[in-house]
């Protein structure tokens, strides 16, 4: 919680050190948007948490920055609200629960899961660790010393930076340097599961690397060789009052649950966008299109961070994340200074017609993709083209 809390104040910091402090509002939920085409405006709905009391603003420019993975969801098991004990997703954490000296199981092996595991098997006294699918775990940066040395840590990032552009071909399915990754990936995780080699052919999945964004999961694996781990594959059947029971019809009792079981990400908004009479989360079925990621046909005056089709398949957030806001910073400059009324993607803008990799058959971010690793062409969905990543940070 140390490490939460210190981002926290570094938020707060940055927040009291700009302008900021006098235009951003809290306790604000938003209940819809609507285009207001003779006015060109958006008119937001907006209810204030603090009376409950709604009311209506107006904006030439609506940015949604609302998050990725901000909808979580715990499982649909039969019986999980009978459940008796602690229960949270890990999105969802309460602070004020102690795990030290309890029987604790978690649900998941994906992003989060990685990162739970190995911090509560510190302290509980026994983790049933329950995961439905295999997953690939990458290797761990250490933290250098040297890293405190801007000139060391500029020249490590441009190195990595190389090689991560230099790695493309490891992207096609069935290429040398893809299994070559996977040899490489799978002596690593032999290593580190030395203590337990019986984990191995459990963990390491039958779909090539990079089908599914690598995480390195720093601990994970070692976590899972304690004595007071147990790693279970069986799939769960139902939730009991005192805990899980697996389709083999073993009941574990546990004091707590924690579910990393990942979030809403089908990428429509939360609340209705309304413009033409048409609402966004209808154009987005049955898959979001964006040009950039950024903006959407037909809804003027409209920009997203960290939209549908943002992202790679891999390498960093903030980074992508940063380039896309000085993007819209730079539309915003040119629609102020040449009074622009407004903007928005044309369709045929947003349709990249070359070399497409898809991810995996396995869930990606629980959305389940077909033909893992092969090439398609004209795919418009969460693409992947040669050289992508760079063009996004070229034209912005």
């Amino acid at each position: 919680m140390h490490k939460e809390k210190k981002l926290e104040n570094t938020g707060r910091e940055l927040h009291e050190s700009t302008t900021c402090t006098t235009t951003l509002k809290f306790n604000r939920k938003i209940i819809g948007a609507v285009w207001n085409e003779n006015d060109a405006q958006w008119n937001l709905s907006v209810e204030n948490l603090e009376n409950r009391k709604k009311f209506d603003e107006q904006f030439d420019v609506v940015i949604t920055a609302i998050g990725r993975f901000n909808a979580w969801k715990l499982p649909d098991y039969p019986g999980i609200g009978d459940y008796k004990g602690h229960l949270r997703h890990s999105s969802n954490w309460d602070p004020n629960f102690d795990p030290t000296g309890k029987t604790v199981a978690v649900i998941g092996n994906g992003a989060s899961g990685l990162q739970v595991v190995p911090n509560l098997q510190k302290v509980a006294k026994h983790l049933d660790h329950y995961a439905r699918s295999k997953t690939w775990i990458a290797g761990s940066l250490v933290l250098l010393k040297s890293f405190e040395d801007p000139d060391t840590y500029h020249k490590f990032r441009k190195d990595l930076e190389g090689k991560f552009f230099q790695r493309f071909s490891t992207l096609f399915k069935g290429t040398e340097e893809n299994k070559k990754l996977e040899e490489d990936f799978r002596k690593l995780m032999a290593e580190r599961l030395k203590k337990k080699p019986e984990l191995l052919d459990e963990i390491v999945p039958d779909f090539a690397p990079n089908c599914r964004r690598l995480t390195p999961g720093p601990g994970y694996l070692e976590a899972l060789t304690e004595d007071n781990v147990s790693f279970i594959r069986t799939p769960i059947e139902k939730f009991t009052e005192q805990g899980i029971v697996t389709t083999d019809g073993v009941e574990r009792k546990v004091d707590a649950i924690i579910c990393s079981t990942g979030a809403n990400i089908d990428m429509r908004p939360p609340f209705p966008i309304t413009a033409f009479g048409q609402d966004l989360r209808d154009a987005w079925s049955p898959d979001p299109l964006t040009y950039l990621g950024v903006a959407s046909p037909s809804f003027p005056n409209l920009v997203f961070v960290s939209g549908p089709n943002a992202h790679g398949t891999s390498g960093t957030v903030p980074n992508q994340t940063e380039t896309q806001i000085t993007y819209i910073a730079k539309l915003l400059r040119k629609v102020s200074q040449q009074s622009i009324k407004t903007f928005v993607p044309q369709k045929q803008q947003q349709m990249i017609s070359s070399l497409i990799v898809t991810r995996s058959s396995q869930e990606r971010y629980g959305q389940a993709i077909a033909n893992p690793g092969e090439i398609l062409v004209d795919q418009e969905e969460e693409s992947m083209a040669t050289g992508l990543e760079v063009h996004h940070m070229l034209i912005s």
